[in-house]
């Protein structure tokens, strides 16, 4: 209806409302707060069922109204009517004890666009069939008062405290919450019953909930918040919802997009619920996207509910498209049961901004497609954990766009039961978006989870995949950036204190069409453990490999079959081996491995291997700077014809061994084979551990046998000096029993010092006696002498000679 229309049916209804006047309503009572401007309310004929609101309190382009008891019914309008053009704001406010109920059309009629703010700290709820028709934006709240400028207030819960002025409404004060403070909204009407307010367009008939015309705001501002299967629709607008429990106050502000909350600050935030299908926000094919903020202190959308953004892929005049924005501030934020954040349209993908202290999704997804354009972009920002449970971050890229970009920065992140992170392309000649991931504690990937930044694009290249966290463990799980048509593959990097994969996990930058090209792999740890068929694989079927750099500081670990490979064409180059290596498809080169770590540790027979080889091409360099290797065997192609006893260039693979091995050959051209370069310190690993005795000392040529004179000025001495504090070589077994002495308490403190004994100085030279027998005096002590007179001994002497 255009304003003209507008005019001439208000100009009607007001000069009918003195003559077919049926009822003044009993669902809007005005109260008397405002003295001689109080609010009027007339019912008119049933047949036009309307209640048209006049009067109030008009400051500048301020129009306030007060009531007692505010509701509209279903089935029937209520209407603000103003004829001033410069009224900018209509301010309804109720003063009683009990909530309005919105099950009709609330809206209004007049000259001018005024945006209608619905005051009523006791609770407001929007009934199935509620609906808005105004051409301004709506905010409905449960705070206490607005706050006008600097000085004005208009309360709801203090009337009589208000200042009521021309200055435009910014701020909502809460000092005091009610028990039903909440807001609920259940509205799925199709259309406004009337559409007295603005004209409905092709863009926004049809849609379901609460609407405002476009380019205008629709705020709910509440103790709680609850869409219980709700809609809400404001087309290249602005969509708010914040919750707040506590006293506190929250700023507002005017932007393009009509009304904007700011700057709250309350002590603790209120709940947030999306239920049974309840939806915030609207796709625009020939506008700009909608911008939803939600924040709370917990936030739930579950039971398939959806908060859905996005612009036209259509350029504006300008040139540029606005794509819209959903952001959410939470201290807990749960997504599941279906439910949906980002675009379900065809059109440009919102950006997604998370803000929380953890977050949780099962069975749910934050997805951000562009079908005809780019793709939106995801940012978390979590200060606890993200933990998604058969769920999604998504951004790819469909119809030639670039895929979205996801940075994410938490403490703990954990993807179990094939949940994933994903931005890759399809069609056209764009790149997959960047995938950058920081947990100053914990990435886990688990349960066929996965992070891919892959491409499907003919010529485009994969994204770039960055990680870096205290602990990396990828169990049954996966990280890519890897092109499957000809493009090439992307960069992974990660950096993290301790890396574990396992039972099959896999990092990868592969080509794994025919002519696609692998990407690079840089992994900077301290400790790399790879297990249980657990992979690094950087290869491709007959492009070029790609380069793979690990540096470990501490230890690198291949355990039961696992590998890091570059290779190209080969076996770890294709699932396709046994058909393109018959063939002469499989041309391409293998990248190069670099490793930089003290031990490289691996256990017999394991078959875990470090190979960049090649079937047709030319074998890669492997270049390994370690002091110590452990089980593991570099290989020349020589080695593997002699080991697995044939020529046949498919066969000549180290998989095919049981041993661990370090290979880089062209397996069909031995004058391609790549180099294995090993930079150890100067000791030959292949000689081992000098093996010590296990007894040092033979005590029996030890001491000599008979006595046999010294130079008289020379001392005899006996020294056992044991193993010297070497320890035991680690081949030699354990003693079972342990020696083990105890404590001596001495019985009786000496009285006399010990007797010092003279030094007896050798005299003259004199016929040397040899000493023949041990003996014992009466006392105890033990003698070595020459003969024994006289004294028995039961230590018998050594015959001498």
């Amino acid at each position: 209806m255009t304003r003209l229309g507008q005019a001439l049916l208000l100009s009607a209804l007001v000069s009918w409302s003195g003559e077919i006047v049926i009822a003044q309503s009993s669902s809007v009572i005005p109260d008397s707060t405002l003295g001689n401007e109080s609010s009027i309310v007339t019912s008119q004929d049933p047949n036009f069922p309307i209640d048209l609101i006049t009067g109030g309190a008009t400051r500048g382009t301020n129009l306030f109204h007060s009531f007692t008891q505010f509701n509209v019914p279903e089935g029937r309008g209520i209407y603000f009517s103003t004829s001033d053009p410069a009224t900018q704001s209509i301010l309804a406010r109720v003063t009683g004890s009990s909530r309005s109920s919105i099950l009709g059309t609330l809206g209004v009629l007049g000259a001018g666009q005024p945006n209608l703010f619905l005051i009523n700290p006791n609770g407001i709820l929007f009934g199935a069939n509620a609906t808005l028709d105004l051409g301004g934006s709506f905010v409905a709240t449960t705070a206490n008062a607005v706050k006008l400028g600097e000085t004005g207030l208009f309360s709801a819960s203090e009337p009589a405290s208000s200042s009521l002025l021309s200055v435009n409404p910014s701020a909502f004060l809460v000092n005091q919450i009610a028990s039903q403070s909440e807001i609920i909204n259940r509205s799925t009407a199709t259309s406004s019953n009337f559409a007295l307010g603005f004209p409905l367009t092709p863009v926004l008939s049809g849609i379901e909930g609460l609407q405002v015309a476009e380019q205008r705001s629709l705020i709910l501002l509440g103790g709680g918040v609850i869409l219980e299967g709700g809609k809400l629709v404001a087309p290249s607008g602005a969509i708010e919802i914040a919750s707040f429990n506590s006293s506190g106050a929250i700023g507002l502000r005017s932007t393009a997009k009509g009304l904007q909350l700011s700057n709250e600050s309350f002590r603790t935030l209120g709940t947030i619920q999306l239920l049974d299908q309840g939806q915030i926000g609207s796709t625009n094919v020939f506008g700009a996207g909608t911008d939803i903020r939600l924040s709370g202190g917990q936030v739930s959308i579950t039971g398939a509910s959806q908060v859905f953004s996005g612009g036209s892929f259509l350029p504006s005049s300008s040139g540029t498209t606005d794509r819209g924005r959903v952001l959410i501030q939470a201290s807990q934020l749960n997504v599941s049961d279906k439910a949906l954040i980002g675009n379900s349209g065809i059109n440009i993908s919102p950006d997604v901004v998370i803000q929380a202290d953890n977050v949780n999704l099962q069975n749910a997804k934050v997805n951000l497609p562009g079908v005809f354009g780019d793709a939106g972009n995801i940012t978390l920002t979590v200060g606890g954990a993200i933990t998604l449970d058969n769920s999604s971050l998504e951004t790819p890229s469909i119809l030639g766009g670039a895929g979205g970009n996801i940075m994410i920065t938490t403490t703990n992140l954990n993807l179990s039961n094939r949940s994933f992170i994903v931005n890759g392309t399809t069609i056209g000649d764009a790149n997959s978006g960047a995938i950058t991931i920081s947990a100053t504690n914990s990435i886990e990937i688990s349960k066929n989870s996965f992070i891919a930044a892959d491409t499907f694009s003919p010529t485009g290249k994969g994204g770039i995949v960055s990680l870096s966290a205290r602990a990396l463990t990828i169990d049954r799980g996966s990280i890519s950036s890897s092109s499957f048509r000809e493009g090439q593959g992307g960069d992974v990097n990660i950096k993290a204190n301790q890396i574990t994969i396992r039972d099959r996990g896999e990092i990868s930058a592969r080509g794994v069409s025919v002519s696609a090209s692998a990407g690079n792999i840089t992994i900077n740890t301290g400790s790399l453990s790879i297990a249980d068929r657990g992979k690094i694989i950087a290869s491709t079927p007959s492009g070029k490999g790609g380069e793979i750099n690990i540096t470990a500081t501490d230890r690198l670990v291949l355990r039961r079959s696992s590998g890091i490979s570059t290779e190209a064409g080969t076996r770890e180059g294709s699932v396709l081996i046994d058909s393109i290596a018959n063939t002469d498809l499989a041309f391409g080169n293998a990248g190069n491995i670099t490793i930089r770590t003290p031990f490289i540790i691996t256990a017999p027979l394991e078959n875990s291997d470090i190979s960049s080889n090649s079937f047709t091409g030319r074998g890669g360099q492997i270049t390994i700077d370690s002091n110590s290797l452990f089980w593991i065997t570099p290989l020349s192609r020589a080695d593997l014809i002699r080991l697995l006893g044939t020529t046949e260039p498919s066969q000549l693979n180290a998989s095919r061994l049981l041993t661990n091995s370090i290979t880089a050959v062209s397996q069909q051209n031995p004058e391609l084979s790549g180099n294995v370069t090993l930079i150890t310190p100067d000791v030959d690993p292949s000689r081992g551990l000098a093996t010590l005795p296990t007894n040092l000392v033979d005590r029996s040529n030890q001491i000599a046998q008979d006595c046999t004179p010294r130079n008289q000025r020379t001392a005899s001495s006996f020294i056992n000096t044991g193993r010297g504090g070497i320890p035991p070589s680690p081949e030699e077994a354990l003693s079972a029993v342990s020696e083990s002495a105890d404590w001596i308490i001495s019985e009786a403190k000496l009285t006399q010092p010990a007797e010092r004994k003279t030094p007896q100085s050798i005299t003259s030279p004199t016929p040397v006696i040899e000493m023949q027998r041990w003996v014992k005096d009466q006392n105890g002590d033990i003698y070595f002498v020459a003969h024994a007179s006289n004294v028995s001994s039961t230590i018998r002497s050594k015959n001498c000679p």
